[in-house]
């Protein structure tokens, strides 16, 4: 068992799941319980799966938790650029987030590398 705040994976995330949360306040109204909540709720659930991993005492449900949030990172990207496709997003404030998803990626995957199964 870790505690998830410890973990540099965990900080990348949430810090993903701040930024969305602000990112998501200038869509359209009409968008409150459509685009905008759905990346709200990825991101933090992205976010959820690597707090809810490190408390399992077994490294193989670790790194299934930890496969999760990858695969979310998967579906707030594309979510993300929908959004900037529907001009809810500029550009660049995409490509940064997009930068921030692939790195948290790239640690998820190389922490689940790490684990024993």
């Amino acid at each position: 068992m870790r505690d998830f705040p410890y973990l540099d994976v965990w900080h990348k995330a949430h810090a993903i799941t701040l930024k969305i949360h602000g990112i998501t306040e200038t869509f359209p109204k009409i968008e409150t319980y459509g685009l905008a909540a759905t990346l709200r709720r990825g991101s933090a659930q992205m976010t959820m799966k690597i707090a809810e991993g490190a408390g399992q005492d077994a490294d193989i449900d670790f790194a299934r938790c930890l496969k999760s949030s990858r695969g979310m990172t998967l579906e707030v990207e594309y979510q993300a650029l929908l959004a900037r496709d529907l001009h809810f997003i500029e550009p660049p404030v995409y490509d940064a987030l997009q930068h921030q998803l692939i790195e948290l990626r790239k640690m998820l995957t190389g922490l689940i590398r790490v684990q024993p199964v």
